[in-house]
């Protein structure tokens, strides 16, 4: 381990950051000795109201689906999609063009016969990319998605920004 990580081990784990004048650096509670989850309220404490709603609410909330992390291989799977949209849509919009476009009023965008239908092509490949993709911004699919949306801009005062 090499001295960088030592140290931010020593005062991430170790102390407080913010404290008062007259107190003295406490432990950081570990994950393992925080509370897993929220203390079960007792079927007596509940007020009368929520006794009648409680068997309503263990019906209604009992046979929700866990929300399930997609296998690896239907993730590759995606990110290939992904790929492949990248690839289609560099292959039908000319980037350099979308680039060029520099002027362009807010009332005039929705109608543009270049830009707006790459706009609303960008919308798959970022729902399958905040979905499937790692979220490091330097990360190679977020780094070509970055160019492939910078490259359709966002309106600002009458002009395109490619900045963002």
């Amino acid at each position: 381990m090499d001295w960088i990580s030592r140290w931010f081990n020593l005062v991430v784990n170790d102390t407080l950051i913010h404290m008062n004048e007259n107190e003295f650096p406490k432990p950081i509670p570990t994950p393992e000795q925080e509370p897993k989850a929220h203390a079960r309220t007792n079927v007596a404490e509940l007020s009368p109201a929520h006794t009648e709603q409680a068997p309503e609410w263990l019906v209604k909330y009992a046979n929700e689906p866990e929300i399930t992390q997609p296998s690896p291989e239907e993730c590759e799977q995606k990110i290939q999609e992904l790929v492949s949209l990248m690839n289609a849509f560099e292959a039908h919009y000319p980037i350099k063009t979308l680039y060029a476009i520099t002027d362009l009023a807010p009332a005039a965008a929705p109608h543009h016969p270049i830009r707006e239908p790459a706009r609303r092509d960008l919308i798959p490949i970022v729902a399958l990319l905040t979905a499937y993709a790692p979220q490091n911004k330097t990360h190679p699919l977020q780094i070509r998605y970055r160019y492939l949306s910078r490259a359709v801009g966002i309106i600002n005062n009458g002009k395109v920004d490619h900045e963002r």
